[in-house]
């Protein structure tokens, strides 16, 4: 199963690159934790310079998110990449999937995808020198864990997420979920590409 997902992101890119269309921004919500995707992914992008997204596991505590970082991690989230960008938590949404036995019910689903959507849409409204930190994020209920967020306090969640180079979502003033922090997994040991 893990080497037919790897697979299909390589055939992708070979189908892709035959149109002359190349992907900037490359994610796979649910299969990125399998063996093999994330290293694909970060060959991929590596040879067309692109970014890629990766999803933390859903009801990983902070700790947990930290521990990641380094060899002790109950899942891998162990690379300084400069094109890899780290998300967390899951996102809540309504599923519209009319078949699904949840359909019409608030269920959790992957932060990539969202924040690709406010990524994208930043770049179309503001241009690429424009960050999509601090974006409210369309389509959602809200983050499926609390997020402690506190201006000015190191110790909050939005900051701990920041300071280990993984992309969170805050929610502020009344004004939605929003976007927390622009670093890739290579800070803070290495600059950005």
């Amino acid at each position: 199963m893990t080497l037919w997902a790897a697979q299909w992101l390589e055939a992708g890119l070979f189908l892709l690159s035959a149109l002359w269309l190349v992907p900037k921004n490359i994610l796979a919500p649910g299969y990125d934790g399998l063996a093999g995707v994330r290293s694909e992914m970060e060959a991929i992008c590596g040879r067309i310079r692109a970014r890629c997204y990766w999803d933390a596991p859903f009801g990983v505590t902070l700790q947990q998110l930290q521990e990641a970082r380094g060899p002790e991690g109950s899942f891998d989230f162990q690379t300084n990449d400069t094109r890899v960008n780290l998300c967390w938590p899951m996102m809540e949404t309504v599923n519209l999937d009319e078949m699904s036995d949840t359909a019409g019910e608030v269920v959790a689903d992957h932060y990539s995808a969202y924040l690709v959507g406010v990524v994208l849409m930043s770049v179309m409204e503001y241009g690429y020198h424009h960050s999509p930190s601090n974006r409210p994020i369309k389509g959602i209920e809200g983050a499926a864990q609390d997020v402690l967020y506190v201006p000015g306090d190191g110790s909050s969640d939005t900051q701990v997420t920041r300071s280990n180079g993984i992309i969170s979502c805050e929610e502020r003033f009344g004004k939605g979920p929003h976007t927390s922090g622009n670093r890739n997994a290579g800070y803070p040991l290495r600059p950005p590409c």
